[in-house]
Order: C-alpha cells, then sequence, then structure tokens
C-alpha cells in the first residue's frame, strides 16, 4: 500500500524530531513525535527503533561501530561499559545491545556480557 503523501507541515516536524535526538541522543526526556510519523522515519532509515528507545541512524550506527570495536579489542562487552558510551544510561545501553543481538551482530553470554556473533 503507497504511504499518502507527507505535508510540509508534517516533514518539518519529522526533520525536527530527528534533528533534536541528534543533538541530544540520550536525552531523559526525549521528543515526542506522532507514531505514524515515527514508523515512517523508522521506514525512511532515519532512525532506528528498540522498543520504547529510538536513536537518530547517524547515531545508532556510531554506537554500534563502537561496540563492535571495544569486542574486537577485548572479546567481550558488558552493559556498564556500554553505558559509558551512552552518558551513563542503562535503557540506552540495554536498547543499543538488544538492537545488536537483533541483528546478530552480538550474543549474550553470561552476566549481560556479549561477545561478537561471528
Amino acid at each position: 500500500m503507497q504511504q499518502p503523501p507527507v505535508t510540509p507541515a508534517q516533514q518539518e516536524q519529522m526533520d525536527a524530531y530527528v534533528e533534536a535526538l541528534a543533538r541530544h541522543p540520550f536525552a531523559n526526556a526525549p521528543p515526542s513525535i506522532a507514531p505514524d510519523l515515527l514508523a515512517l522515519l523508522a521506514r525512511q532509515g532515519r532512525v532506528v527503533r528498540v522498543g520504547d528507545v529510538v536513536f537518530e541512524a547517524r547515531t545508532y550506527a556510531h554506537l554500534a561501530d563502537e561496540v563492535i570495536a571495544r569486542l574486537r579489542e577485548r572479546g567481550t562487552i558488558g552493559v556498564d561499559d556500554v553505558r559509558e558510551m551512552v552518558n551513563g544510561n542503562r535503557k540506552y545501553a540495554m536498547a543499543l545491545l538488544e538492537r545488536l543481538d537483533q541483528e546478530k551482530v552480538t550474543r549474550r553470554l553470561g552476566g549481560g556480557a556479549r561477545a561478537l556473533a561471528e
């Protein structure tokens, strides 16, 4: 089914939302947007959703690259290591690791640690 065209006002809302996520990626009170526009942004690849956490796509890619680099250096990574990457926010750390598990980039080990899924 074809998506109805986005109005200029909706496009402005979407752009402002993505910009706000990029400026403050780990906000305790993240910006909000209508669910249909959020779904459209996800389909467009501009945001990455993990449950109720939303990452701006470039921020997610950068964090994923950091996790992978640390895993290649150390072999494993824990939630606390990732929490440091996201300014101490456990909710974002868990969401990032969950998404990497879903994408089969990482695999869970005991105690919340992760390793590369290779």
